[in-house]
């Protein structure tokens, strides 16, 4: 992945179009923001740069609220995104796997992109195909 310099503003709050079809979500932890308007830019832009619709509306992560997990994981199901986007993993500490079972997992911080757990991906293949063989 390539270093992006200052990332820039995306106007309006609808996603910008991806012609890969794919879709991201970002996530955030306010009490782990310097900046939260930065963060969220941030993370559209990065989005944008690796082809993906962002999502308008931000996955605001409160672990003492409804629970971390239930937050992202709905988030995930409302939307099918393929990717959650995040500004550190410290954002999600201690949910990289479970968000791996669904989506990519990617950090402004460092710009990893942590590949979606491939195990995942052949249950949820092979479950298509039994489906399919039924029908």
């Amino acid at each position: 992945m390539s270093n992006h310099t200052e990332p820039q503003p995306i106007s309006g709050s609808t996603p910008r179009p991806s012609r890969s079809g794919r879709l991201a979500i970002r996530c955030l932890r306010p009490d782990l923001s310097d900046d939260c308007g930065r963060d969220e830019r941030e993370m559209t832009s990065l989005g944008v740069q690796l082809g993906y619709a962002v999502d308008e509306n931000l996955v605001v992560i409160d672990p003492f609220r409804e629970g971390p997990f239930t937050t992202v994981w709905l988030a995930l199901r409302r939307t099918r995104a393929d990717a959650v986007i995040v500004p550190s993993l410290g954002h999600v500490e201690g949910l990289e796997q479970s968000i791996r079972l669904k989506a990519q997992l990617i950090t402004v911080q460092g710009e990893q992109v942590l590949e979606r757990d491939p195990v995942s991906i052949e249950c949820e293949t092979s479950s298509t195909t039994e489906d399919s063989e039924q029908t």
